[in-house]
């Protein structure tokens, strides 16, 4: 008997700790993948000011008509033939000189927010880090949402969820949070 509860206390014990060490959905100042796309916009809206105009939700080729310059880790340079956007429907975001900086993108049919793109500019605002270097802020971030060390990209840090989304960071702060619909839509193996 006493074997038994001292076995049965180390395995309570190691579901306590993994419960503890287990990564936190992350979410920027109350933006999450899987939201709904007009509540991404309300949030955006308060946490911006009147500093930053936001576009109607809907196609990217019409809600980018107008676009000239921006972050081009986000919207890709100006005149090319297709955006590097995270979705073909969303909303961007840009300041009173018309550059864009950010871009929510969502599920057309369903409205889910599956994409969140943001610039350095955005990042420093929302999480008021203008001081801290993009490494003491991805250390932070990942310490925060008790994400394991992110792995090194050209010029960034990347990290990809079994929670199912990648989690990009650029040097200049600019951060993508993608919802990773291949692991959803692929073909699943029996190992059995």
């Amino acid at each position: 008997m006493k074997k038994f509860l001292i076995f049965l206390s180390i395995i309570i014990l190691l579901f306590s700790v993994n419960a503890i060490a287990a990564e936190k959905p992350i979410t920027i100042k109350k933006m999450y993948i899987g939201m709904n796309v007009d509540d991404a916009r309300n949030t955006v809206q308060q946490l911006l000011g009147k500093e930053w105009k936001i576009t109607p939700t809907g196609d990217a080729k019409d809600v980018l008509a107008d676009y000239r310059f921006g972050n081009e880790l986000i919207f890709g340079k100006p005149g090319t033939a297709k955006p590097v956007l995270i979705s073909e429907f969303g909303f961007a975001i840009y300041d009173l000189d018309n550059t864009y900086e950010g871009f929510i993108g969502c599920d057309k049919n369903t409205k889910q927010v599956t994409g969140i793109s943001l610039g350095g500019i955005l990042v420093d605002i929302i999480y008021d880090s203008k001081k801290v270097s993009a490494e003491d802020f991805v250390e932070q971030l990942s310490e925060h949402f008790n994400l394991p060390e992110l792995s090194g990209m050209f010029m960034g840090w990347t990290f990809t969820s079994k929670n199912g989304y990648t989690l990009n960071i650029w040097t200049n702060k600019t951060l993508h949070i993608k919802k990773d619909l291949t692991k959803k839509n692929r073909q699943q193996i029996n190992f059995e």
